[in-house]
Parts: structure tokens; C-alpha cells; sequence
């Protein structure tokens, strides 16, 4: 991989439709925020994801344990592959959001999602508007969540 220059592993280990890194501090992550409780199946025929859309009802979902990432990161390091893990934060972070709402700007309890809300604008139209000044405190208290702990987490466990 690597003499092709293919040697750097970009891996999302957070989005919209689950959380998939184990933070043992906020174990929620993992059993609320890494599971959603259906999938679409095939394309939605009319890009709304609207009624028209079929699931299969059945939930779907996964982790990788700290364990395991360190397996991960040691055999790409052994074959000169870069690990850069990527946690979004506060943005795509709906997995986090079901798990812990207090996280969250609404009030209200979120949940996993089953489906992207991407269109040609490349996000959902919810976090392409700025902040209200009411949501500025939850927005900055996500973020400090988010560099508290999973920078530290991966300070302290991902190593090569």
C-alpha cells in the first residue's frame, strides 16, 4: 500500500448514523449513539427521504473497542500506513446527541439517524445555519465536550 502511496487510513469513526469509538467515560456512546434502528433500502427513489422510502426495520449497528483500535493503528503502523482518526464534533454528531441530549440545543431527545440528509449542498440544512445567539452556549458546550474527551482519548490510547 504504502509504495503505491496509499498509505494514509482516513477513519470516520463518528457521523449522524452512529458512533463508532468506545469511550469508556460515556459508555451511552456506544449503547445508544452506535446503533440506529433501521436501514434504507436501495436509493429513496425521490431524494426527499419522505414516506415513500422502504427500511428493513431491523437495527443495525457497531463498534470498535479501544482494544481493537489499538490493534488497528499498530498493524498500519507495521505497514507504514498512517491512522488519522476523524471525530466530528459538534457537527455530524447525532449518534452523541441520542446518547447524551443535555449535549444538544433543543431540549429534546435525538435520535440515531437512518438515513443522510446530504444534498447537492453537501450538508442538511440544519447545520448549514449559523447559531442563534440561544444556541451559542450549547454549541460551545458540545465543543468543549468534544475537545475534553476525545482528544485526550486519543492522545492516550492511539500510539504508534
Amino acid at each position: 500500500m504504502a509504495l503505491h502511496k496509499l498509505n494514509v487510513f482516513h477513519w470516520h469513526l463518528t457521523d449522524d448514523q452512529g458512533w463508532r469509538i468506545e469511550i469508556k467515560k460515556y459508555p451511552k456512546l456506544t449503547e445508544v449513539g452506535s446503533v440506529r434502528s433501521r436501514t434504507l433500502i436501495g436509493r429513496d427513489p425521490g431524494g426527499e427521504y419522505d414516506e415513500n422510502c422502504k427500511f428493513d426495520e431491523t437495527p443495525y449497528g457497531g463498534y470498535y473497542t479501544q482494544d481493537e483500535i489499538r490493534d488497528i493503528v499498530d498493524y498500519a503502523a507495521k505497514r507504514f500506513i498512517t491512522v488519522i482518526p476523524e471525530i466530528e464534533f459538534p457537527g455530524h454528531a447525532v449518534g452523541a446527541l441520542a446518547s447524551y441530549p443535555w449535549l444538544g440545543c433543543t431540549g429534546e431527545q435525538y435520535e440515531v439517524r437512518q438515513t443522510s440528509e446530504h444534498r447537492t449542498t453537501g450538508c442538511s440544512a440544519s447545520a448549514r445555519r449559523r447559531p442563534s445567539n440561544s444556541s451559542r452556549g450549547c454549541w460551545k458546550r458540545s465543543s468543549a465536550f468534544s475537545r475534553r474527551n476525545t482528544s485526550m482519548w486519543v492522545a492516550t490510547n492511539v500510539r504508534r
